[in-house]
């Protein structure tokens, strides 16, 4: 019989990664808005011998603009980004966001 845990890791990664895809596609649908941004990469590295299929959602995003950057870096850690966390499933100390910045040549 199946655990109460068991699998929910896997449910978890995969209601991620469609919030993603749906969250992308809505963005998309609204030209008139400046996209300063970009998905860049998303995937998902599953966690070695982990059989409940946990692992970890990566998503690169490239940002076209410093001063919408500066405004917005933080975005993943507001109450609508906690709110769509919590919905998912996603404890706030499972979230790391590095930034990194690319040197003009």
């Amino acid at each position: 019989m199946e655990g109460p845990v068991e699998g929910a890791y896997e449910a978890t990664a995969r209601r991620c990664i469609q919030a993603l895809k749906e969250s992308d596609e809505r963005l998309r649908l609204r030209p008139e808005e400046l996209m300063l941004w970009d998905w860049q990469v998303t995937y998902f590295e599953a966690e070695k011998g982990n059989e409940n299929g946990g692992g970890t959602v990566l998503l690169g995003v490239a940002w076209y603009d410093r001063a919408f950057f500066d405004d917005r870096r933080d975005a993943w850690f507001g109450v609508m980004h906690q709110r769509i966390h919590k919905d998912l499933g996603i404890p706030m100390d499972d979230i790391t966001v590095e930034h990194w910045a690319v040197l003009d040549a």
